[in-house]
């Protein structure tokens, strides 16, 4: 009886063409991830204006509000586009908790970053707030890549479980 990842490993080049064809694919997904953390970037812009800019509560409550919409944006299409696989080890559900997890706990240092940057060099709450999402993407990419969309990688031939 065969799994899953004795499909994949028959379908995989191996080799130099193989390295070539995983480089392509994981900058392609970090190409995808980039894009889906712009649109993020614009969503969360967005709801801080509105409801710090608009509604008058103060920018860090703000950002915590504003990081529950841009949360929801970011996953469903992390979910459906970059990280999109059949062979993924969680439930959608599990991914969504886990990542909604990862970006509040991320407010822990989001949260002094921009107060640091709005209070005490006097810039503007929103530019603050671009800063340290764009300061804390890296993180996010390598946490998102190897903790919740983490498949079953195939073993090459002769190795064992």
């Amino acid at each position: 009886m065969s799994s899953g990842t004795d499909i994949q490993d028959e379908t995989q080049p191996s080799g130099a063409a193989g390295f070539r064809r995983r480089a392509f694919d994981h900058g392609l997904r970090i190409s995808k991830f980039g894009l889906v953390g712009l649109s993020g970037l614009a969503v969360n812009s967005l709801a801080l204006y509105i409801v710090s800019g608009l509604f008058g509560i103060h920018y860090l409550a703000g950002v915590v509000i504003a990081t529950q919409a841009s949360t929801v944006w970011n996953f469903v299409l992390s979910d459906r586009w970059v990280f999109s696989r059949d062979d993924a080890q969680r439930r959608s559900s599990q991914r969504f908790w886990i990542f909604w997890g990862m970006n509040n706990a991320a407010i822990l240092v989001r949260g002094p970053m921009i107060f640091a940057l709005t209070s005490l060099m006097g810039v503007n709450y929103l530019v603050s707030n671009i800063i340290s999402l764009v300061v804390i993407m890296v993180v996010r990419y390598a946490l998102s890549y190897s903790l919740i969309w983490r498949t079953s990688e195939p073993q090459p031939q002769g190795a064992s479980s």
